[in-house]
């Protein structure tokens, strides 16, 4: 049987990632299937290691990290004829997990139980487009306070998940309200607006549920976008959506489309599965890629 290659993040969530690699290979090679570990040392080395090998050398791909890990996967898979691309397998080690979680495979016994079930499901992408670039996402494309609460919560690692929240409440009470052109493919909107966020996975920023109808195989985004609000209206709807019920409320839109255009009178910056843009761009051109990659869940 061709062997199974690991990926690893060390610098993921709390800095697990050897101790897990160490458990996933234990319990994959108690089962009779061998384990190639590849350790990574600088961000962007996954997407450069799947680029580089032979899918026929291997029975699946697995990676140990969060979301931007998996981001970096990804987008190294989508680089591989649609034929080579290896089943993957995602084991949860960063801290907000949000693929882990829309997948129900949080728990790494889960996920390995997957491989050894061979049990698979296909997985749907985003793709942006920016000008000649073209980015996949697994989980998030955000403006505006999407963009600016990833902005913050990479500057406080240190408090883990809670860092997302901090840094929501920041962005309520400080946050500049910015003009944007939404193009759906039956409807157009226009408005300044506190937050634009289009969603592959339920969960975003840690546990909250800013999309709560997303799926990862409907062929579907899920698109939300929050208009300039009072501050405490804005809390209230902040409460909410560790719940999930905030689409309810007035200054909030929720539409689930295939592709989509986002437009702005002034470059802007975007978060790609909390990865923030280098270079700042006034369009972005959005689309679904249904079943794109093969998944282990």
């Amino acid at each position: 049987m061709s062997p199974f290659l690991l990926i690893a993040n060390p610098f993921s969530g709390k800095k697990r990632g050897r101790d897990l690699s160490d458990f996933v290979v234990a319990r994959l090679e108690a089962s009779g299937i061998s384990v190639q570990v590849v350790v990574t040392e600088y961000a962007e080395q996954a997407a450069e290691l799947v680029k580089a090998i032979s899918p026929a050398d291997y029975m699946g791909l697995g990676v140990i990290g969060g979301d931007g890990t998996v981001h970096n996967l990804i987008n190294g898979c989508m680089q591989q004829s649609e034929r080579s691309r290896l089943p993957l397998a995602f084991f949860a080690g960063g801290t907000g997990n949000a693929i882990h979680h829309q997948l129900g495979i949080q728990n790494i016994a889960k996920a390995i139980e997957c491989i050894l079930q061979r049990r698979t499901q296909p997985l749907d992408l985003l793709r942006v487009q920016t000008g000649e670039r073209s980015t996949c996402c697994i989980n998030i494309a955000g403006w505006a306070g999407g963009m600016n609460i990833a902005r913050r919560a990479e500057t406080m690692r240190w408090l883990g998940p809670a860092r997302y929240s901090l840094a929501a409440i920041i962005e309520i009470f400080f946050g500049r309200r910015q003009p944007f052109r939404v193009e759906l493919p039956d409807q157009a909107y226009e408005d300044r607006y506190f937050l634009i966020i289009a969603c592959n996975t339920i969960q975003a920023g840690g546990a909250l549920k800013i999309a709560p109808r997303a799926s990862t195989r409907d062929g579907l985004m899920d698109l939300i976008f929050v208009r300039d609000a009072g501050r405490f209206q804005l809390l209230k709807m902040f409460q909410l959506v560790k719940t999930g019920s905030h689409l309810e409320l007035p200054f909030v839109e929720y539409h689930q489309v295939s592709r989509m255009i986002v437009r702005s009178a002034q470059p802007v910056y975007v978060n790609l599965d909390g990865d923030l843009t280098t270079e700042a761009c006034q369009e972005f051109h959005l689309e679904v890629l249904p079943a794109a990659l093969t998944v282990f869940a």
